[in-house]
């Protein structure tokens, strides 16, 4: 094998783990903004629903008082 073959199978070898390394970061930071989504999305249904509880109350505007 030459000299110019050597260095190429060592600049795949090198693409190759760096590639694999960018993979694992991108995937977790796939999960991590699936998770941020899931928190957010629970955050916005508890204050929709706390303000649905506030006009069912009467504390809030919208409802009727006979």
């Amino acid at each position: 094998m030459t000299t110019n073959q050597l260095s190429l199978q060592e600049t795949v070898r090198q693409n190759t783990e760096e590639i694999h390394s960018l993979t694992d970061i991108l995937m977790h930071s796939i999960q991590n903004a699936e998770t941020d989504r899931e928190v957010f999305q629970a955050e916005i249904r508890r204050i929709w629903e706390y303000l649905l509880g506030q006009q069912r109350n009467g504390n809030g505007s919208g409802g009727s008082d006979s």
